[in-house]
C-alpha cells in the first residue's frame, strides 16, 4: 500500500510539472510583428531598434509589456494591448 502511494504521488506530480510547463511554453496566440518581422505565437523578450523607434504590431490575444531596459529588465514602460500598433519608448518588450 506505501508503494501504490508514493507511485501516485509521483505520477501526479510528473502531470503537474509537465502540463503546467507546456502552458507556460505558449502564452499568446496569433502574430506579434517587430519591425516588419513576425514573430508567430510569441513568448519572451524581444529587443527594440537602437537609433530608430521601433514600430510593434500586436495581433496576439496578450498584453505586451515595454521595459526601460535591454533584456527586458529596468521598469516597464507600458503595455502594448492586443490590435494595437504603436512606435513604444522603450529598449525591449516581453511578451508572457
Amino acid at each position: 500500500m506505501r508503494r501504490t502511494t508514493k507511485a501516485v504521488g509521483a505520477l501526479t506530480m510528473a502531470a503537474t510539472v509537465t502540463f503546467g510547463a507546456a502552458a507556460a511554453a505558449h502564452a499568446a496566440d496569433g502574430v506579434l510583428i517587430i519591425d516588419g518581422s513576425a514573430h508567430r505565437n510569441p513568448h519572451g523578450c524581444f529587443p527594440l531598434g537602437d537609433y530608430v523607434a521601433s514600430t510593434v504590431v500586436n495581433k496576439t490575444d496578450t498584453d505586451v509589456k515595454v521595459w526601460s531596459d535591454y533584456g527586458c529588465k529596468g521598469r516597464a514602460a507600458g503595455l502594448i494591448r492586443p490590435g494595437e500598433t504603436t512606435h513604444p519608448r522603450g529598449r525591449s518588450i516581453s511578451i508572457d
